[in-house]
Order: C-alpha cells, then sequence, then structure tokens
C-alpha cells in the first residue's frame, strides 16, 4: 500500500499596492511509493496514468476560485491561469479531472491561486491511479 502526504497552507488576504486582495491556497501532495516496483532487473518502470478529481469518482469536475497549477517533479503538466472561477462562464477550463502521468515515488505539486481576492473556493481532491483511488 502507497503512502501519500497532503498539505494545505492558506494564506491571509494581502492588501496589494493596487488596493487588490491576493490570497494564495496551495495544495502539495508528495506520491510516495503508490505501488510496489515488480518489475524485474533491466526493465523500466512503466508510468502511471493519475486523474485528479473532486470526489471517489474520477469524472467529478473540480471546483476553483480562481486558477490551478499541476506540476509533477516541478514540471508543469497542466495550468490554468485564465483568472476566473470554474464556475464562471468566462473561464476557459470548466473543472473537468486532470490527467497525467507519473512514476511511483514522483512528487505531485497542486497550486491554486485566487489572484483577485474576495471568496476562495477549492473542491476536495482525490487523486485516481487507474481504475482506484489513492
Amino acid at each position: 500500500m502507497g503512502k501519500i502526504k497532503a498539505t494545505n497552507h492558506s494564506y491571509p488576504a494581502i492588501p496589494s499596492t493596487r488596493s487588490q486582495y491576493h490570497a494564495t491556497l496551495v495544495a502539495v501532495i508528495l506520491l510516495c511509493i503508490l505501488a510496489p516496483n515488480t518489475v524485474a532487473a533491466g526493465e523500466s518502470t512503466p508510468l502511471i496514468d493519475y486523474t485528479l478529481s473532486a470526489s471517489p469518482s474520477p469524472e467529478t469536475p473540480l471546483v476553483v476560485d480562481d486558477d490551478l497549477e499541476v506540476k509533477v517533479n516541478g514540471e508543469t503538466v497542466f495550468i490554468d491561469d485564465d483568472g476566473y472561477a470554474t464556475l464562471d462562464g468566462r473561464a476557459s477550463w470548466k473543472g473537468e479531472p486532470i490527467t497525467f502521468s507519473a512514476l511511483p515515488g514522483d512528487e505531485l505539486e497542486i497550486i491554486a491561486t485566487n489572484p483577485g481576492g474576495g471568496e476562495i473556493e477549492l473542491s476536495a481532491l482525490y487523486l485516481h491511479a487507474g481504475d482506484e483511488r489513492c
């Protein structure tokens, strides 16, 4: 059985030089070992397809106010930086579940930001590996 360590930081709204408010919500999940490595010596470990959703169902859309970035080992694999919440009709990303590939032991970083201030919203985050929830 693998381990997942999650931390969630919420920073209070801080006035900027333009009298706007800025708040950042950062969620970090470390994928330590999600599955035992049973590959024989000399063979490469296959990538695992992961899906990030808002419920135990991998089809449930995410709700984010405003923007979201997903990184694997520090490299961006998904970014929504249009400045609109997923439920806002002007948003380019409507919260569809995010699918990416990674190896067991890779680091997953999820960064949600709300540069416009006001309300902050981030749905629950569920990580699915293939047909399983992590």
